[in-house]
């Protein structure tokens, strides 16, 4: 069966959040409970819709997706737990690295397999990360999220193929 080309790029930042956190991500997964062991990360896209900018021939798109990435730890011997929520945030911003690194004597990709999650995206941007303990709890777990968004362009004759 094919995958809508967002659905495509979204597994694939998958694989390379799971490669440079070690931690199991999640997509679209709206309730966590104990049969998810911590830590670990969710994905989910956010409820507004992005910007589209359609060619001339109306089938072509380029649409911009937003999501919002969540971490989850729990910390029950950590004095300032939080500190362990910048760790993943610094591997994830490593990862994210990884999809537009571009070498500055050539302009090639650094990281190939990663670069534009593997050409299926168009553009990739992140806002600053926030840690934060959660505020209806008095126990040492910690969150932390990013915003993000990416591009895809495709023809809406066959949203499975990129453009």
């Amino acid at each position: 069966m094919t995958e809508h080309i967002r659905l495509q790029a979204l597994k694939k930042l998958c694989e390379l959040l799971e490669t440079e956190t070690g931690l199991q991500v999640f997509r679209g997964r709206q309730v966590v409970g104990t049969d998810i062991k911590m830590p670990f990360l969710v994905i989910n896209e956010t409820i507004r819709s992005g910007d589209t900018i359609q060619a001339a021939h109306r089938t072509l798109r380029n649409d911009r997706t937003d999501f919002l990435l969540s971490g989850y730890i729990d910390m029950k011997d950590v004095k300032h737990p939080i500190d362990v929520a910048y760790q993943y945030v610094m591997a994830i911003e490593k990862a994210f690295n990884k999809i537009q690194a571009i070498k500055q004597s050539n302009g090639n990709p650094v990281y190939k397999e990663w670069y534009n999650l593997g050409g299926l995206i168009t553009n990739f941007n992140y806002l600053a990360p926030v840690c934060h303990n959660p505020p209806d709890e008095a126990q040492s777990k910690v969150y932390f999220y990013f915003y993000f968004s990416f591009n895809v362009a495709y023809d809406s004759s066959d949203p499975s193929v990129k453009c």
